[in-house]
């Protein structure tokens, strides 16, 4: 409804595009127009139904490119990518670092490799692609709990979400300002983002970290200088 904050989110996820270089960041205008339709169709409360109903039909979809075309190529890039492997790379952290020393922070954590405390000679996501992926997935990352895992062990497990919760309810207290579509979407992303993305890394750090404060910033000064 305000071209000026629309503009100002686009090109807050190209800015945020151009330093994590991850094709996730573009895809976000799109879920914002999809909010949008369905809050103008009225279906925006439904959508729980809607996924209960949609996940069955996307199956059925698939069945059907298979029996016609003989490929699998929808259920491989969503159902496979998005569901298996994440949980397949978790499940692999868990087997590595129950198996090897933990990293206790000394390592793959922004700007503290620079210390010279690693506790292995190579980076652990190079250690984990040769011993998993055969050398073929050059950044097998993963989310919080595998990233909680290999730091602390089973006391990061229990303290990291504790950490982020007391973060997230900060954040989202800007979310007031926008009508109620946009902070359900604004709340499914960071979810999305803290539960998936390593938050020690540098790509977290210096995107996330900063881009989002920056951008709460602009738009708490511009809606009071709207008032």
């Amino acid at each position: 409804k305000n071209y000026l904050l629309f503009v100002l989110g686009v090109f807050g996820q190209l800015g945020i595009f151009s330093v994590a270089m991850q094709k996730g960041n573009l895809l976000v205008i799109l879920i914002i127009i999809l909010v949008i339709i369905l809050k103008k169709w009225n279906l925006l409360e439904k959508v729980k139904s809607l996924v209960a109903v949609g996940i069955p039909l996307f199956f059925l979809v698939c069945f059907i490119e298979n029996w016609i075309c003989g490929s699998n190529a929808l259920f491989m890039l969503f159902i496979r990518r998005l569901f298996y492997i994440p949980a397949w790379l978790n499940s692999i952290y868990y087997q590595f670092f129950s198996e090897n020393k933990l990293l206790l922070f000394s390592q793959d954590v922004f700007l503290v490799e620079r210390l010279g405390f690693a506790r292995y000679d190579k980076s652990v996501l190079d250690l984990i692609n040769q011993q998993f992926f055969g050398g073929y997935m050059a950044s097998p990352n993963t989310g919080m709990f595998a990233e909680a895992f290999m730091h602390l062990g089973i006391i990061g497990i229990l303290v990291f979400p504790i950490i982020w919760i007391s973060f997230l309810r900060h954040i989202f207290k800007y979310t007031l300002y926008y009508e109620r579509n946009i902070q359900i979407f604004f709340v499914i992303y960071m979810a999305l983002t803290v539960t998936n993305l390593p938050c020690t890394s540098g790509i977290f750090c210096v995107t996330f970290l900063f881009f989002i404060p920056f951008t709460m910033v602009i738009v708490y000064f511009v809606i009071n200088l709207k008032k």
